[in-house]
């Protein structure tokens, strides 16, 4: 065999190999792609202690986590107060609140609204001004009495009531 022919073979040889290498990185790259491309399965159950969702400003807008009693929602205003949550009351019942948008820990935080139960028996609808007066509308508690309607002071006194 001469020097000619054994560099023709050679040639050959590195044109095929050449092509060869060329096809498996294409199928490697488009194995990558596809793997990387594929959309995730949707989990069924996503746990965790406390959810938040963090607003344009840096600041909690809304929370889900654990409450006193159970779990709990809670939308927050932009200045970070608590203006509205839902979670279970004293006596493990639902609860929802909203508030006036001041740090309900302060004076000059107040609850405006409030459906929860009273002694887990029956349910209570208060509606209040920011001073903490207003109605409160109270349920039957089982007895076929009916419910009643009370104006409350900002000490909870009620003042007048009917029936």
């Amino acid at each position: 065999m001469t020097v000619e022919q054994r560099l023709k073979q050679l040639e050959t040889q590195t044109f095929r190999l050449r092509w060869v290498v060329i096809v498996l990185v294409a199928i490697s790259a488009g194995a990558v792609i596809f793997s990387v491309t594929q959309r995730e399965d949707i989990p069924g159950v996503i746990r965790a202690r406390s959810f938040e969702v963090i607003g344009d400003n840096g600041k909690v807008a809304a929370k889900m986590g654990h409450a006193v009693n159970n779990g709990g929602v809670w939308i927050f205003n932009a200045e970070g107060y608590s203006t509205v949550f839902l979670t279970t009351d004293d006596f493990g019942a639902g609860s929802v609140a909203t508030f006036n948008g001041k740090d309900p820990r302060k004076p000059g935080g107040t609850v405006l609204f409030n459906l929860a139960s009273e002694d887990g028996a029956q349910a209570v609808m208060r509606i209040l001004s920011e001073q903490g007066h207003g109605l409160k509308l109270v349920g039957d508690d089982g007895s076929g009495a009916g419910g009643r309607i009370e104006t409350i002071d900002n000490d909870a006194t009620v003042i007048a009531s009917w029936p």
